[in-house]
């Protein structure tokens, strides 16, 4: 998780230091976070909040961006898409360069249509929405049904590769690589431990 946000960081602070007027150098960067720190998602929004928080911290410590301290205005979307779509309308009109979140599908898709014409560019964390192309919206994870053909064409070679060899195959892993082993007779199965010899 923390390598996602710090490449999330690291896109933002790009975003908003292109995006940005100048200004002084003890100004902080500012970037606009919706969080779930309530309703239905707040067990995940406070673990984002604390990733937030020490990314912060962190950045600060190495210099910021451009010699700017770096502050993520976090604001609470209750797990709840309307007041997504309220934040939104008030982040547009202060006229922020970028929105970090939400979280929640249904609020990523609410504020979609709001920010298609002029932004800002938006990271929504949803795996399930899909972007307009060349918009400002942009997914933060791939989609659900790319990692699903990724891991069934992982699952095709592993067993090919294994069917190849003549031998049988055991699952070693979440990866879905099998390792032959030419020294039994059959493959154990789950509560069956004990290989048995030639």
């Amino acid at each position: 998780m923390t390598r996602f946000l710090t490449r999330c960081f690291a896109f933002f602070c790009a975003a908003v230091w292109v995006g940005s007027s100048p200004a002084n150098a003890a100004d902080p960067v500012e970037i606009n976070v919706m969080v779930s720190q309530t309703g239905s998602l707040a067990f995940y929004g406070g673990k984002q909040a604390e990733a937030f928080r020490a990314i912060e911290m962190y950045a600060n410590a190495n210099g910021g961006v451009g010699g700017r301290p770096v502050k993520f205005v976090l604001h609470d979307d209750q797990s709840n898409p309307q007041t997504a779509v309220q934040l939104a309308n008030q982040l547009i009109e202060q006229k922020v360069p970028v929105i970090v979140g939400p979280v929640l599908t249904s609020a990523c898709a609410a504020i979609m249509p709001l920010l298609a014409q002029n932004g800002p560019v938006d990271l929504c964390y949803s795996p399930v929405i899909t972007p307009p192309a060349r918009g400002y919206v942009f997914r933060a994870a791939p989609r659900i049904e790319d990692v699903q053909s990724v891991t069934l064409l992982q699952e095709s070679r592993s067993e090919k590769a294994c069917d190849h060899h003549g031998d049988r195959c055991e699952r070693t892993d979440v990866r879905s690589e099998a390792r032959c082993d030419a020294d039994t007779q059959r493959v154990p199965r789950s509560g069956d431990r004990r290989p048995r010899a030639l």
